[in-house]
């Protein structure tokens, strides 16, 4: 009788080959997408509930003197209630964190390789550049101001000098990182590079705080309150970033032991 050993072994190969393909699937675009929406709608709503305790008093009491200087019918329209107000903005921080979750996801994936260390390594290292790059700096020169705070006619220009700003700063991170990738490819000591890079990201900044127009001093409404609403926005922003960083630094930490667990394992069984 003739044995068919050889040809059932066959067979089973490929069903075993689909699990490569899992693994690949766990740890694609796709999938560094979804891990980050998700991280960043936790870390949004986590820092939507910051602002909420925290910036609340400072945000209550600048509504409060907005409306006590305001006069006549305008001061009692109200669209929207203290607590629909309160909710939205809520709800507002966790849709800009799913936003925010989504880039740092696609950006992860395609630095993987170009970034040294673990997956949380990766991943805090490029939520911290891009707090310090797209929020802490512009927020050196244009600090945020409560609601109703600040002069309309020149409102316009503020905001275009802080985007003006933001695409500096994030444009200068970038050639730092790669200008300090090109010294290291030449050789630079670790020190040196850092010191190179570190002075011309200044310079850069430096130049475009001088060039730009000043921040308008908040008028009407007292220091403290204005500093209490612009330490919590700086706090909301760094839980937000934080907590993406970290969120979505564990789970592709923990995508990447499945993948290689299951890899081991199919190398196992062929083997076998």
């Amino acid at each position: 009788m003739e044995s068919h050993g050889p040809s059932l072994g066959k067979a089973v190969r490929p069903a075993r080959r689909s699990q490569p393909a899992s693994s690949e699937r766990a740890n694609g675009a796709g999938a560094s997408l979804r891990r980050g929406l998700g991280s960043g709608l936790v870390a949004g709503t986590a820092a939507g509930l910051f602002l909420l305790l925290v910036g609340k008093p400072s945000l209550d009491e600048a509504i409060r003197l907005q409306h006590a200087t305001s006069s006549g019918e305008h001061a009692a329209e109200e669209v929207f209630t203290r607590g629909e107000q309160h909710l939205g903005m809520v709800l507002a921080a966790g849709l800009y964190g799913l936003a925010l979750g989504g880039v740092l996801g696609i950006i992860l994936f395609v630095m993987s390789r170009r970034i040294n260390g673990s997956a949380w390594e990766r991943s805090m290292k490029t939520a911290l550049t891009g707090f310090g790059a797209f929020f802490l700096v512009p927020f050196l020169k244009y600090p945020a101001s409560p609601p109703g705070v600040g002069n309309p006619d020149t409102m316009g220009v503020s905001t275009a000098a802080y985007l003006f700003l933001v695409v500096v700063s994030v444009a200068a991170c970038i050639a730092a990182v790669a200008a300090s990738r090109r010294l290291k490819a030449w050789g630079a000591e670790a020190h040196n590079r850092h010191l190179i890079v570190g002075a011309s990201y200044l310079l850069v900044i430096g130049t475009a705080f001088v060039a730009l127009p000043a921040t308008d001093v908040p008028e009407g409404i007292p220091a403290g309150v204005v500093w209490d609403f612009r330490m919590a926005s700086l706090g909301g922003q760094a839980v937000l970033w934080t907590c993406t960083g970290a969120i979505l630094g564990l789970l592709t930490l923990r995508a990447e032991r499945q993948a290689s667990a299951g890899g081991e394992s199919l190398r196992v069984d062929q083997e076998v």
